[in-house]
């Protein structure tokens, strides 16, 4: 959702309206998103965690399911996409004032604020947070699931390389001739 608020207070043309009261903007983008699902998955899995079935070899023994091939490492017990990464709820907004120098010139003053309500903001399933089990073998040599401590952990949040989801302001001017 975006919008672009340009009220006018007042028609006058006095030095007061035209300065102080007159000439303000808002704008803001609002943003909400729903998250993607992910699938569960099983780590640790290598030809040495995988049980052995005497006179059987598998096609791929770094798979759980021994065949590889789309999300061979997903629990076959979980149903599809059972993980939510985490929905996306983001605000911008933009206040701006207008100062009329002349008929060629003007001057802006703004403040922004990315993300104004300071809300979370996941990057998507990182391997750790969908990862619900790990692949090890106990003493007697069996194959076992040992559920994983960081199963659903937010471990990473959205943002461009030298930036941060937080809630960030800055202030600027603008010079129109």
């Amino acid at each position: 959702m975006t919008g672009i608020l340009n009220p006018t207070f007042t028609n006058g043309s006095s030095w007061a309206e035209r300065y102080i009261v007159n000439n303000w903007q808002l704008s803001f983008v609002s943003t909400a998103a729903s998250s993607f699902q992910v699938n569960s998955t099983i780590g640790g899995v290598s030809s040495t965690t995988l049980p052995t079935i005497p006179g059987q070899t598998f096609f791929a023994t770094s798979t759980i399911n021994g065949l590889g091939g789309f999300n061979a490492q997903r629990v076959p017990f979980e149903p599809i996409g059972n993980v939510q990464v985490g929905p996306t709820f983001r605000t911008d907004a933009r206040l701006s004032k207008f100062f009329p120098v002349n008929e060629r010139i003007k001057v802006q003053l703004a403040f922004e604020a990315q993300n104004i309500f300071n809300h979370l903001i996941v990057a998507g399933a990182s391997p750790v947070q969908e990862q619900e089990y790990s692949l090890t073998k106990n003493a007697a040599g069996q194959s076992i699931l040992v559920p994983f401590a960081n199963y659903r952990q937010i471990l990473a949040t959205q943002a461009l390389l030298g930036e941060s989801t937080a809630r960030r302001a800055q202030a600027s001017i603008r010079i129109t001739f």
